[in-house]
């Protein structure tokens, strides 16, 4: 949604004189067909994934009745991390917690700090995870048109906006779709490091974003075979093997 050509000046910026061949108005149906429902969408999307995390936490926060070893985790602790023996007596030592990153404050925050019963001490994982999910998803889709936004409100105001701020529109606009495909395949890779965390990052990756059917987290898991049953009502376990011995199993009397 532009003017046509470009340089052109709008009736608003020329005293009510147009000379423009097309789009004498763009900039009213930009911010209202596009910008206006975009960033209206940018507080719907927010305000419906943190609702899906508060969902999962509600119901942990009820499971959390019934399991023993979680309401020993909230007598034991205050800040929703199980304690830790060898630090329980050194309040001065540093923990040594690996690589910090963004994400991982963002959404710890998340998950520590946010309870529906006022009672921040119990751990709930599955809502750490959800959380951590939705917060990329949604910071995904931000990074994916703040820039864009950036453009037209230097256009708005200035009339023109910087060539690097152009530059960066053009260039993570189209970008929306990989975000989300790197942060779908997320918890493969983070599944990958705790099942092997001698393996290298890049062998890490390889085998999180690698789609071939012959390994055991792409191959569907076999159903449950169901005994069968003979003419004597006894049960017998499936199989597909050839080379079962069938002489133990009870004679067939034919009726004549």
């Amino acid at each position: 949604i532009a003017t046509h050509p470009e340089g052109c000046l709008a009736s608003r910026d020329n005293d009510g004189v147009s000379t423009c061949t097309r789009g004498d108005h763009a900039f009213v149906f930009r911010w209202a067909l596009f910008y206006g429902p975009l960033w209206f969408c940018f507080a719907i999307v927010a305000l419906g994934l943190f609702s899906v995390y508060l969902g999962v936490r509600r119901q942990e926060l009820k499971l959390a009745k019934y399991d023993p070893s979680r309401r020993r985790n909230k007598r034991g602790s205050t800040d929703g991390v199980r304690p830790n023996p060898r630090s329980a007596n050194l309040p001065n030592r540093r923990l040594s917690s690996g690589l910090v990153t963004m994400t991982s404050n963002i959404t710890g925050f998340i998950a520590r700090g946010l309870s529906l019963d006022g009672s921040s001490g119990i751990s709930t994982p599955r809502a750490r995870q959800v959380a951590s999910q939705a917060v990329l998803y949604v910071l995904a889709f931000y990074l994916t048109y703040f820039f864009s936004s950036t453009n037209r409100i230097y256009q708005q105001v200035d009339g023109q906006s910087p060539f690097w701020v152009k530059l960066i529109h053009a260039t993570f606009q189209p970008l929306q779709g990989t975000f989300n495909f790197f942060i779908y395949r997320r918890p493969v890779y983070l599944r990958i490091r705790r099942t092997d965390p001698d393996l290298s990052l890049m062998r890490a990756l390889k085998r999180a974003f690698h789609f071939s059917p012959t390994h055991k987290w792409m191959q569907p898991r076999a159903p449950p075979q169901e005994p069968v049953a003979d003419l004597y009502g006894q049960q017998y376990a499936a199989t597909t093997n050839n080379d079962t011995n069938d002489n133990n199993r009870p004679p067939v009397v034919h009726s004549s």
